[in-house]
């Protein structure tokens, strides 16, 4: 991002800490209408979507092969084991499907 002023740059931050903390909430609204997997899919295919309409396309080829193989597999252990699972086996509300 060239050219990014120490406003924007302010903003863009208040905006991470606004959908950082709603991330929870949309998470658990999510798994309970669609399920723990079909909400984990539906929630990383809507950001894949948006991901190149904000940013664009990422080069891949810029990046070392070892470090997308190490930050793809720790993302998607932690991403099924703590936030999912847990998200999932919520006790209060609907009682999950998976328990």
């Amino acid at each position: 991002m060239t050219g990014m002023t120490k406003r924007n740059a302010t903003l863009t931050g208040l905006c991470a800490i606004f959908l950082w903390s709603t991330m929870v909430g949309l998470i658990r609204g999510i798994t309970d209408a669609l399920g723990p997997v079909g909400g984990a899919t539906m929630i990383y295919t809507g950001g894949s979507v948006m991901l190149p309409a904000t940013i664009g396309f990422p080069r891949l080829g810029a990046f070392d092969r070892r470090y997308l193989v190490a930050g793809s597999v720790l993302f998607a252990v932690y991403e099924m084991r703590c936030r999912c699972r847990s998200v999932s086996r919520k006790t209060a509300g609907r009682p999950s499907k998976s328990a």
